[in-house]
This record gives structure tokens, sequence and C-alpha cells, in this order.
């Protein structure tokens, strides 16, 4: 953790001196490593709800993690809208955030070290085999299929909210505003109040109830796939407004019992930050293939065309209800593939 959390910080203040100069290709570089050491401090924290939550606590302890994700993307906004964009108090921010959270934790985590396997490397910096390095990025279905498929349904989950990636121009082609990062902005701030509000009550009702998981997150994938439905009949920002905190309330939810069950069905608790790192790259293929297969739809069957007088190029609205329907089946799927898993 502390040696990611001194990359991330390095790196983002060299991420701030190569945006001023415009050096583009170093930039990159450095946004790259940026990435690798903040992960590498997410990789260590989600092990650490393995190994000090009891299991009680765990939906709670999920809870408040999601509430302060939340948090932390509505903060960088916050900073960035206040400082009207300004680079140093933006990149000043998340240096700081880094460096003084990081100096909370250590000074206040006690963890016991862990006692070596047999045969396991002892030194500081252990000899790291081509195996092990595979093993690292692998999951075996069939050895660990609950994990595995808890995995799956994040992946889904990510695909299905990706579909947000397109909402500046959903805003302005298919709801019809002059503004549409004014649009953005209030719809993140209500999804994002919404988040919070849920996740810690839903984490901790888990806990209370002994109903476990799963039917939480069904509840909230049904939510999710409401709420994209509602987007695909929206016309008016403040309706897309109140869509987004519902919207909101169903992300929340999912995110802490999708933590919670992760670390219920981990099938090594003393590899809890090497599974829940692979679980966590799930948030970034998801991420990732969810525009990569949304944008060519949303081009080919919303019939580019030109929006008036200004001449701007946008989509028709048949090409954003085909997007949205893709999410909506996206959080079925993420549901559907949690029925499988023995785990509640």
């Amino acid at each position: 953790m502390i040696a990611g959390g001194l990359v991330g910080a390095l790196t983002l203040c060299l991420q701030y001196v190569f945006a001023l100069n415009s050096m583009w290709a170093p930039y990159a570089l450095a946004f790259t490593f940026s990435m690798l050491g903040l992960n590498t401090i997410y990789s260590s924290m989600l092990g650490w709800n393995s190994d000090l939550v009891p299991p009680e606590q765990v939906g709670a302890s999920n809870g408040v993690q999601a509430v302060l994700n939340v948090m932390g993307a509505m903060s960088g906004m916050g900073v960035f809208l206040w400082s009207g964009g300004n680079l140093l108090a933006v990149y000043g921010y998340f240096v700081s955030l880094v460096t003084g959270t990081i100096a909370i934790t250590a000074a206040h985590v006690r963890e016991e070290p862990q006692e070596p396997r047999r045969g396991q490397d002892r030194r500081m910096f252990p000899r790291i085999t081509r195996s092990q390095l595979k093993e690292s990025y692998t999951l075996d279905p069939n050895l660990h299929s609950d994990f595995y498929l808890v995995t799956v349904s994040r992946t889904f989950y990510y695909m299905g909210i990706s579909s947000q990636t397109f909402f500046l121009y959903y805003l302005r082609d298919f709801v019809g505003i002059s503004n549409p990062a004014t649009g953005v902005t209030a719809l993140t701030v209500f999804a994002q109040v919404g988040a919070a509000l849920a996740a810690f009550p839903v984490g901790s009702f888990s806990d209370w109830t002994g109903l476990g998981r799963k039917p939480f997150i069904y509840l909230s994938c049904l939510t999710l796939a409401l709420g994209n439905a509602c987007f695909a009949a929206t016309k008016t920002l403040r309706a897309a407004v109140l869509v987004a905190g519902v919207v909101g309330i169903g992300n929340g939810g999912y995110l802490a019992m999708d933590s919670a069950l992760a670390v219920d069905t981990i099938p090594d608790k003393d590899l809890a930050a090497r599974f829940l790192g692979i679980w966590g790259v799930a948030s970034f293929i998801g991420t990732a293939l969810g525009p990569l297969v949304g944008g060519p739809v949303l081009y080919l069957v919303g019939e580019g065309r030109e929006r008036g007088e200004r001449g701007m190029e946008g989509f028709g609205d048949n090409g954003y209800r085909a997007l949205l329907a893709m999410s909506v089946c996206y959080f079925g799927i993420a549901a559907r593939v949690l029925r499988n898993v023995k785990a509640r």
C-alpha cells in the first residue's frame, strides 16, 4: 500500500507538470504508472476487508467502503468545479488525498504478518516466477466457481454502467438541452448522492437480517435496469435528474453487496489480495467493453444526423434506446449469473 501510494503521488505530480507543458506522450506514461500505483493501493484495501473485518460486519464494512468511494468521486468533482478546472488545485488535491489517507491508514491499521507457506520465498523481495505471475491474472472457473461467477457478474454490471459514458450526447441529442455539460453535472451529483445514501444501510441490513447478499444484488440490478429503461423514455432534464437519483440508489446497493459477496466467496483467505485483485480487474474490463460495444451500436442504430443550423453531428433517438436497452440486458445478466452461486 505504501509503495503504491508513493508511486501514485509521484506520478500524479508528473502528470501535472506534463499537462502544463502539453507533453502528452510522457503524460500517458505517467498516467499508466499512476494507475498501477493507485490500483496497488486498492488491492491492499480489498485484502484488508477480508483480513481484518469479522464475518458478521462484512456487509456494513463494504457499505462504508462504497460510501467513501462515492464521496471521493464527489469531492474530486467538487474541487474541479470550485477551482474552475485549475490543474494545480485538482492535482494538488489528489496528491494530498493519497498521501494523507495512506499516512492515516499506515499509522492506525494493525495487521499481523502472515506465516510463510511451505516452500514460499521468505525474502523481503521474493523472486517471482512466470507461473506465479500467470496465477495472479487467472481464475479457474472449475476450482473457484462461486468467486468466478461473482467476478463475471461484476463485469456485466460495469458494462451496464458504461452507458453513462455517452450521457453528454444523450442529453444533447435525446433530451435536447442546450448546455449538456451542466446537465451531466446535475445527473452525476444526484446519482452519487443516491449511491451514498443507499450503500451503508443496505450493507448493514444484510448483516442484521442474515438474508445474505444476493437478494439485495437482485433488487439493485432490478432498480438499475428499470432506471435505464426510464432514461429511454425521458425527455426533460428534471425527469432525467430524478431517474439518475434512483439509478444511484441501485448503484450504491450493488457496490456494497458485490464487494461483500466477493469477500464471502474468496477461495483462500490467505490469498485474499490476489483473488480480490482479479475481481477488481473485472470493473476495468467491463468499463472498457461497454463503450467498445455500445459506441458502434449507437452509431449504426442512431444514424448520425445534422443538428439544425449549428451543424453539430448527433445521433437519433433509436440509437440511445438501443444503447440503454443493452444496459438493461447487462444488468439482467449480472443478476442471473449469481443464481448458481452457493453463498447467499
